[in-house]
């Protein structure tokens, strides 16, 4: 692959690290400090209120400035803004307002990242780089998680945002090694920038009704990160609400088995490639997962019945079991369905278009996301945790039905 793309994949692992560490944090402290599903959802909005407003533009700038500029500035400043959060940490309203501010550095992060891949690999390796750069992404996003129950539990609360500054240092480092990577666009002075927005933006509207496959695509993606990320919004309610186990210990009980399970889909997945199974067959076992997993409460009875409040996860062992076991399967789906989608959603989408691309991905996640956490929020603090997934489950089929009959991917 060549030695900038290891470089490229070094500081994604990194911030990837550190940015889940912080996210994984900051859900189970903002439950904790709340006792509110919906405080956790509404947590969680501020992640979607700054891709709305920054990822179109962030986008933009991907296609007109150098990317590896763009990269190394924004994880220099976001390293110092989540050393705020340890004196921030009784106050709600100062958790929304940095998590605000360091989601925005993080959406000009994105597009400028994964923008990138392209211009450092041929296009007969791009599936295999993708395998790598999803392969990396998602150990690096389960391995902050895990570090994160890891170090909040056993060490408190302010050592996760040290470990997270020191990590988002070293991935610009590995940025800073990188050649310079000038847009396919042309570079623009910032005058220029500006003044060009409102076209650049136009013209990408107009790009995407004239491609309904890549606005499929972008349609699917989005519609994939809402779910996972609504899922994520009840997580620690359902964790201790549900499942009667302590919601830091889903680090071992969900998110290591669940990396786990995406390491072995990604491997198959770049060993057999599209032969193995179609997207829409993947979607469609995962919303049978999902309502297995919401059926857990009352398989609870047969592990570990008259469980009043939550338990660390080693005093329900065989509970803890089969959670983790739907959690790695769960993982190993998740895996075989995301890689082509991506991987056609880059194929299928010119170089010059390819930063507004992703920051119509992540405008679209945002919209659906806020959506959903909020409702979901709403919902399990009314009723259930269990019910949302129950929605997400039935869902999952429903789009499985429509993937199969109206999206071709390019594969």
């Amino acid at each position: 692959m060549g030695r900038n793309f290891w470089l490229l994949l070094g500081n994604q692992v990194a911030s990837r690290v550190a940015y889940n560490i912080v996210t994984f944090t900051l859900l189970i402290w903002v439950f904790q400090l709340t006792g509110s599903n919906s405080a956790v959802a509404l947590w969680m909005v501020m992640f979607f209120v700054a891709s709305f407003s920054f990822s179109l533009v962030a986008g933009v700038a991907a296609d007109h400035f150098d990317r590896r500029k763009l990269i190394i500035t924004a994880n220099l400043l976001w390293g110092i803004v989540v050393l705020f959060f340890i004196p921030a940490k009784e106050s709600f309203a100062l958790i929304l307002v940095l998590t605000l501010a360091t989601q925005a550095l993080d959406e000009f992060f994105i597009p400028s990242q994964n923008s990138s891949v392209p211009d450092l690999v041929s296009r007969r390796r791009l599936f295999r780089a993708n395998s790598l750069f999803f392969l990396a992404t998602y150990i690096a996003t389960f391995t902050g998680y895990f570090l994160s129950g890891v170090l909040f539990r056993f060490w408190g609360y302010p050592v996760p945002f040290l470990v997270a500054s020191f990590l988002i240092v070293v991935g610009a480092f590995f940025t800073a090694g990188l050649p310079p990577l000038h847009p396919a666009a042309g570079a623009l002075a910032p005058g220029e920038f500006f003044a060009q927005l409102k076209q650049k933006l136009a013209d990408q509207l107009d790009f995407l009704f004239h491609n309904p496959r890549v606005a499929t695509n972008i349609f699917l993606l989005a519609t994939m990160f809402s779910a996972v990320t609504g899922a994520a919004a009840i997580a620690p309610g359902f964790a201790e609400q549900a499942l009667k186990i302590d919601a830091r210990d889903l680090s071992f009980v969900v998110i290591f088995p669940a990396g786990a399970g995406l390491l072995l889909g990604t491997i198959l997945l770049g060993r057999f490639g599209k032969k193995f199974w179609h997207v829409w067959q993947g979607i469609f076992v995962l919303g049978f997962l999902v309502l297995a997993l919401a059926v857990g409460p009352t398989l609870r009875i047969f592990f570990a019945s008259h469980v009043a409040r939550p338990q660390y996860f080693e005093q329900l062992p065989l509970f803890s079991f089969f959670v983790a076991v739907l959690a790695i399967v769960m993982g190993f789906v998740v895996a075989t369905v995301l890689i082509p989608v991506v991987t056609s959603l880059q194929k299928l989408t010119p170089q010059k278009n390819l930063g507004r691309t992703y920051g119509a991905l992540q405008t679209l996640s945002a919209i659906l996301i806020t959506v959903g956490v909020l409702a979901f929020g709403v919902v399990s603090d009314l009723f259930s945790p269990v019910a949302p997934l129950v929605f997400m489950g039935l869902s999952a089929v429903g789009v499985s039905l429509w993937v199969k009959s109206k999206v071709r991917l390019e594969s």
